[in-house]
């Protein structure tokens, strides 16, 4: 390849999907209903130059690639009877994916003498939210419903040189990905009558992978006259400043109250498991008139799950509540085994922030027996 100006290699999916599924019914003697929405996004985006590629000339190339996903799903269910009223509600995101963009092993830029190629620059940006909201009432002599909602976001970006690269700039490698997530569930039951049961589970997660790299090789020779930038972010900006509203979120709430006996047992938990890696690979070869720097930046977002269930009854109130937040995260940056660098300076910096919140409420009323537990765990 060849080219005056610049070459440009892009690769974009934007998609917004709203699902939404309702159920009710009403009778004398028994009314049985359910509502199911299931959002199930599956994607792969990729931007690229492919292995041996040759480019003797060009002002920048620039190689980016894209996702905007939003997805969400809503259920609602009403059961009302003089006699049996029950229900079931059901929603659910599951967004897995890939976006990348890089340059494949074995490249040749900028090689050919009396030719110039001024700049490299190649981008992996990613950005998905995922929403799952689950509601139920019942209403009978006997009055039971099941509510669960559960989220998941599993992304993996990267931006990447493949190994044995031959790089000659004028000016600056830019190698960065970029990923930010935001989970959310949601459920609300409410169940009255003679006796009521309700029982509820909540789940998100948010599992990105975000990985920015130059993979070196024994074969690699890399001579830029600017910098080298290789940056690995999961829910920070392009500048490096965190994104804030950024959260995983479980949020259970149930209610159920009776003449007789009412019981509820809801449960919520959110979980974040990160991987962010910005490095040098093994036996690279690198020299830069500029900086070099290599960044991994992870901010979890804010991680909570949150349970609020309550029964009363006239007779007998039991209730099993609990709340759960998970994080696990592993956050490198670092410049491979006998890898070979020179700069005008090195920075090396991985930084990791989290924070998790667990809260659980409990609370049971009634004249003969009451029994209530909540459990919040980090």
């Amino acid at each position: 390849l060849g080219a005056v100006n610049n070459i440009g290699v892009s690769a974009g999916l934007s998609e917004d999907t709203y699902n939404r599924g309702y159920a009710g019914g009403v009778s004398a003697v028994v009314t049985v209903s359910g509502a199911v929405s299931y959002v199930d996004f599956d994607y792969q985006v990729d931007a690229h130059l492919g292995p041996n590629v040759v480019v003797d000339q060009a002002k920048t190339i620039s190689i980016h690639a894209q996702t905007l996903s939003s997805n969400t799903a809503k259920s609602g269910e009403i059961a009302a009877s003089f006699g049996l009223g029950a229900g079931v509600s059901y929603a659910e995101v599951d967004s897995d994916g890939a976006t990348s963009a890089y340059v494949g092993e074995d490249a040749a830029i900028g090689q050919a003498a009396g030719k110039e190629v001024d700049a490299l620059d190649v981008k992996a940006d990613a950005s998905s939210t995922a929403y799952a909201e689950s509601k139920h009432l019942a209403a009978g002599i006997l009055a039971g419903g099941y509510n669960e909602a559960d989220t998941g976001v599993n992304s993996t970006t990267t931006a990447a040189v493949g190994s044995n690269a031959k790089i000659r700039l004028q000016n600056d490698l830019t190698v960065v990905a970029r990923a930010d997530t935001n989970s959310r569930a949601y459920t609300w039951g409410g169940g009255f009558g003679g006796v009521g049961v309700g029982a509820g589970v909540v789940e998100a997660s948010a599992k990105p992978i975000v990985r920015a790299a130059i993979l070196g090789g024994a074969q690699s020779d890399i001579d830029v006259d600017g910098a080298i930038d290789v940056r690995a972010y999961s829910n920070y900006d392009a500048a490096g400043n965190v994104i804030s509203g950024k959260t995983v979120w479980a949020d259970n709430d149930a209610t159920v109250g009776s003449a007789f006996f009412s019981m509820v047992e809801p449960s919520s938990t959110a979980q974040s498991d990160s991987t962010v890696e910005a490095y040098i690979g093994d036996d690279a070869d690198m020299d830069a008139q500029g900086d070099l720097t290599v960044r991994a930046k992870s901010y979890t977002g804010d991680v909570k799950a949150e349970v609020d269930g309550h029964a009363y009854s006239l007779g007998a109130a039991p209730g099993n509540n609990k709340s759960t937040a998970t994080i696990i995260q592993t956050v490198n940056a670092y410049i491979g085994q006998d890898a070979a660098v020179s700069a005008d300076s090195v920075d090396v910096h991985a930084d990791a922030r989290s924070q998790a919140n667990a809260r659980t409420v409990g609370g049971a009323g009634s004249l003969l027996l009451t029994m209530s537990s909540a459990r919040a765990d980090t």
